[in-house]
C-alpha cells in the first residue's frame, strides 16, 4: 500500500506494550477475514482504518529519522552497548 505508515503499530506498542501485540494481530486477522466477505469494505480495511487513526496523532519520528527515511530507501539501526561504536564502524566499512 502506498504511503503506508507504521505509526499505528508504534502507538500500540508504546501505549499497550508488546505483550498485547499477538492478541491484536489475531483480532485483526479475524476481522479482515470477516470483512473480506462483505463487498462494502475494501481489502486491508483494518490496516487503512488503523493508519487513519494513527494520522490523528502527532508525528512520532524525530526530524533526523525523517530525513533518513526520505534520503534512503532502506536503513539499518543498530543498538550496541560498550564499544559498539568501533564495531559498527568496522561492520559499516565491510558492508559499504
Amino acid at each position: 500500500m502506498p504511503n503506508a505508515t507504521v505509526k499505528d503499530t508504534f502507538l500500540m506498542i508504546d501505549k499497550l506494550g508488546t505483550d498485547k501485540m499477538p492478541f491484536f494481530f489475531t483480532m485483526k486477522g479475524r476481522t479482515d477475514a470477516m470483512l473480506e466477505k462483505v463487498s462494502l469494505f475494501k481489502p486491508h480495511f483494518t490496516d487503512r482504518f488503523m493508519q487513519k487513526i494513527g494520522n490523528a496523532f502527532p508525528a512520532h519520528l524525530p526530524p533526523r529519522m525523517k530525513s533518513w527515511r526520505d534520503k534512503y530507501e532502506h536503513h539499518l539501526l543498530l543498538k550496541m552497548a560498550g564499544d559498539g561504536d568501533c564495531r559498527s564502524a568496522e561492520l559499516a566499512g565491510r558492508v559499504l
